[in-house]
């Protein structure tokens, strides 16, 4: 039997109903289990899908049982003895800022240089530049973690 882990670039369009991927306990509710299958995807086990009993970041395997229209997803938990696993992985189109407006909602790869971080009281802006224009995107980890390690200096 093929089991399956998806890559981080994964999404929505990259999962199957009826297939078995691995993804790792979530969180509680008291209507079942949320598994992680990457970081951009969850699924909720219903309780009367659960095969045993779990703490968060148990791995488990999970079968995809329906995604609905509203991008929800009903997984239903298998046990497997023995299987193979595949990756799936997607591979991410580099645009230049320029096309981005047309790939919105999509993965991709921008190739430029990162003219400026701004720490913010949310998330870290960057400016990035490439032969095309400038953009500025934004990541966030937490509230009061750096989305990104200053470089260190060595003074000789």
């Amino acid at each position: 039997m093929i089991v399956y882990r998806l890559g981080a670039g994964c999404d929505l369009s990259d999962i199957e109903e009826g297939k078995v991927y691995q993804a790792k306990v979530q969180g509680f509710a008291t209507f079942g289990m949320f598994a992680q299958m990457n970081d951009r995807i969850k699924g909720l086990v219903h309780k009367s899908n659960v095969k045993a009993e779990h703490k968060e970041r148990d791995p488990i395997l999970v079968r995809v049982r329906q995604i609905r229209p509203n991008g929800n997803i009903d997984l239903e938990e298998v046990v497997i003895q023995v299987y193979q696993v595949q990756t799936v992985d997607r591979k991410s189109t580099t645009v230049s800022i320029a096309d981005l407006t047309n790939k919105v909602g999509k993965t991709v790869a921008i190739e430029g240089e990162i003219a400026q971080i701004k720490q913010t009281s949310g998330p870290t802006i960057f400016t990035i530049v490439d032969e095309t224009g400038t953009q500025n995107a934004a990541a966030f980890i937490e509230a009061g973690v750096r989305a990104y390690r200053k470089p260190s200096l060595t003074i000789l």
